[in-house]
């Protein structure tokens, strides 16, 4: 990519030659486009504050290892400065979020763009080598232990609330110790792109080390789980039905995952979408009562 780009004092784009479509989605605060130059080629700017400089230096440099998934995937391309902003490019991966294209697939056709995500997943955590486990069970352990001391009952009855800290507190074995990988960080249906050769891209890594199978909990939001296409992902990364401790680490992981993500300082759409979310995996695992949660469908492929 050649071209010289300038950004105003407001953090808005200008450059000679190229279309410049401003980009809303996400919850990320960075200004985002998309730029097409005169020759086709398109890309993702991402744009923040100097002061972001050190964060965003080392988010583009950890997208290194991405480069080995080739089209199937986001690629870091240049990091620069303009006046008091930084910014990365990224290539741009053509085509439509999952969260768009999945309501309009039948069930068969949801559950093989599963078995898609879930084969792109495993390539994704095979990129580099895996690290031992090293302490950073331990260390989510104690983040447990002081999420729950904080813990104010947000959008729950006091006895489901009970239940929620009293399962964290008697739970914390379902973490298990596994071999850490790279991580996408943030493998959600609004990250998955289908590309117009019907295959899968992945975009917006998050890029770090940790237990794989986090990535599998990976459900937005505030969103209702999509039974046939998370099955077919879950069944695709395990080469076939997961095993039950993946299940029992699944509901630990996204309950806690749900608790951190809520706090009465977000604003009142954040804040309710964190609090659906909760209510959401609650439900999904029967308050509890069975660790495989009720969008896994344990018999489809038979039906």
């Amino acid at each position: 990519m050649s071209m010289k780009l300038l950004i105003d004092a407001d953090g808005c784009l200008s450059a000679e030659g190229v279309a410049i479509t401003p980009i809303c989605k996400g919850w990320s605060q960075n200004k985002k486009y998309r730029i097409e130059t005169a020759q086709g080629e398109r890309f993702l700017l991402r744009v923040a504050e100097k002061a972001q400089r050190r964060q965003m230096k080392a988010d583009f440099a950890g997208l290194n290892p991405v480069a080995k998934l080739g089209e199937a995937a986001q690629q870091p391309v240049a990091f620069g400065r303009s006046g008091k902003w930084v910014y990365s490019v990224l290539t741009w991966v053509d085509g439509e979020d999952l969260t768009s294209v999945l309501p309009t697939l039948a069930q068969d056709e949801q559950y093989a763009v599963g078995l898609q995500a879930g084969a792109l997943l495993k390539q994704i955590h095979a990129v580099v080598p895996v690290k031992r486990p090293k302490d950073y069970v331990a260390m989510f352990r104690q983040n447990i232990s002081k999420s729950i001391e904080r813990y104010v009952p947000i959008g729950m009855s006091p006895e489901d609330s009970r239940i929620i800290i009293d399962y964290l507190i008697a739970n914390k074995r379902a973490l298990g110790s596994r071999p850490r990988t790279f991580l996408h960080g943030d493998y959600n249906t609004g990250n998955l792109i289908l590309m117009p050769d019907g295959t899968l891209g992945a975009i917006d890594f998050l890029a770090y080390f940790g237990d794989p199978w986090q990535e599998l909990c990976a459900i937005s939001v505030g969103e209702e789980a999509t039974p046939h296409y998370q099955t077919g992902l879950v069944n695709s990364y395990f080469d076939g039905k997961p095993p039950a401790e993946f299940f029992e680490a699944m509901a630990y992981q996204s309950t806690f995952d749900a608790l951190t993500r809520v706090s009465p300082d977000d604003s009142p759409e954040v804040f309710e979408i964190g609090c659906k979310h909760i209510k959401n995996i609650f439900r999904w695992f029967d308050r509890f009562q069975n660790t495989i949660p009720t969008w896994y469908l344990q018999d489809w492929s038979t039906t």
